[in-house]
């Protein structure tokens, strides 16, 4: 089951270089919900289309476009 702010979709090439299941640690540059970094499971992918990025899965709950987009990092968690 997702959970909010703990799992994330990527683009294939993050899939390949760290797999379905991976724990990843996710660094905004622009803080979103109070958050400015967090961990999070690497959980789906993305249409091919997208590159270099990563889509939060935000609840039901929350107004995702609210937090609109912005830019960061993908790291393997310590």
């Amino acid at each position: 089951m997702l959970e909010p702010w703990q799992h994330i979709a990527v683009s294939r090439e993050l899939l390949d270089a760290y797999g379905c299941g991976a724990q990843v640690t996710v660094t905004l540059d622009d803080p979103a919900d109070g958050r400015s970094s967090f961990t999070a499971t690497v959980a789906d992918t993305m249409n091919p289309q997208f590159s270099r990025t990563a889509n939060v899965y935000v609840g039901t709950d929350e107004d995702a476009f609210a937090y609109g987009l912005t830019s960061g990092s993908v790291t393997p968690a310590d």
